[in-house]
């Protein structure tokens, strides 16, 4: 079996179990709200939510970690840590991944990332999210 087909059936299995699990995953616009997100993703807020926020809360409520993630991707763990930690911007193609894996609107993460940039433009000095770091298992 190649490498790339473990990872696929290894990932599938995480997701398998996790639905049969009685906890139900969280839909994202409730992720969103605990976020404090606006729905309507307006720059109302005075310090807005790195997309790396929603992409950790994901995570979390999956139960997976940022280094299943970064296999699945195929990217490194250091990039998944730089996107949630707001020190990468997100590429359209990583929204697009991102969609893919997480199940998060690629729209929504691209409209959060363009967001946070203009606002980290407007105020010099602006400090990263501090993000919580995911349990280990």
């Amino acid at each position: 079996m190649s490498r790339s087909s473990y990872y696929e059936e290894y990932w599938k299995e995480k997701k398998r179990l996790r639905r049969d699990d009685d906890t139900p995953i969280t839909p994202i616009d409730e992720l969103m709200k605990r976020l404090g997100i606006p729905a309507e993703m307006s720059m109302t807020q005075e310090r807005p939510v790195s997309p790396g926020a929603l992409i950790q809360a994901v995570l979390d409520d999956l139960q997976f970690t940022q280094s299943e993630l970064a296999q699945q991707m195929g990217v490194t763990r250091t990039a998944i840590h730089l996107w949630i930690h707001g020190q990468r911007a997100l590429s359209v193609e990583n929204a697009l991944s991102l969609q893919f894996y997480l199940g998060i609107p690629a729209h929504i993460l691209l409209r959060l990332q363009a967001d946070y940039m203009v606002f980290a433009a407007q105020h010099p000095g602006f400090d990263v999210d501090q993000v919580p770091r995911h349990s280990t298992m």
